[in-house]
């Protein structure tokens, strides 16, 4: 479990046409000469030359195009199907990275199941209501101390959709700091309490989600600074403030 107030955090390390020619030449001229004399009428009758008009020299045809049928659908082409924008990549977030409340995490929980991943991301840091304290019957609670709420959602990302490991333990692994790096106490609550209820599914199928929250104290009334996630000791803290 996170240490009290007196720990360090330690406790937490973690994309064509078609031409034809026809040529036809002819050519056609006659002619006629006279000649007269007083006696003899000669009539000379000149050959008119002629050309003869040659067959007809058939143009060999272009070859036909081929026409499309009407109707002829493309090839089918096949589209890349888009990633499912609900489930977030699935890669792990570097420790010792630092994220804004609202951002994301890939983290392994278990660190014996390496390849499996959920998403954490820690949307808010609440200080609890002065009485909070007393409704949740929290024994030996020291004069000045804090309540502070931490509201986060999980995401399934490739764990085993049946008892999985998809909340961050708070013993461990998941916790508060102050700006002095103390440690804020996990609090195990045994009653109703709407201001901060917590879920632990044990079941969770790939792609949904669990919006949940956990209740931290601060012995000392310290403010909260940041939240913090570690998978285990020898790890730095992945850290949202």
């Amino acid at each position: 479990m996170f240490a009290t107030a007196g720990s360090t955090k330690s406790t937490l390390r973690r994309g064509a046409a078609t031409i034809a020619i026809v040529a036809v030449m002819a050519g056609c001229s006659d002619g006629s000469e006279e000649a007269s004399s007083d006696s003899v009428t000669q009539t000379t009758e000149a050959a008119a030359p002629t050309t003869e008009v040659p067959e007809t020299t058939d143009v060999p045809m272009a070859p036909a195009t081929t026409e499309t049928p009407e109707n002829t659908e493309p090839p089918a082409t096949t589209e890349a199907s888009e990633p499912d924008a609900s489930v977030p990549g699935d890669v792990l977030t570097q420790p010792g990275t630092e994220l804004a409340l609202g951002d994301t995490a890939i983290v392994t929980i278990e660190t014996d199941l390496p390849d499996e991943h959920v998403a954490l991301t820690v949307e808010a840091i609440r200080e609890g209501a002065a009485g909070d304290i007393d409704v949740l019957q929290i024994p030996d609670v020291p004069s000045g101390a804090k309540l502070w709420y931490v509201d986060y959602t999980v995401t399934n990302v490739s764990a085993a959709e049946t008892s999985g490991d998809y909340m961050p333990s708070t013993g461990n692994q998941f916790g508060v700091l102050s700006a002095d790096d103390q440690a804020f106490v996990p609090v195990i609550k045994f009653v109703s309490f709407d201001a901060c209820e917590n879920e632990n599914p044990s079941d969770l199928a790939v792609g949904e989600s669990v919006t949940t929250c956990r209740i931290f104290l601060a012995e000392d009334g310290s403010a909260a600074d940041r939240v913090v996630f570690t998978p285990d000791f020898d790890t730095q803290f992945i850290i949202w403030r």
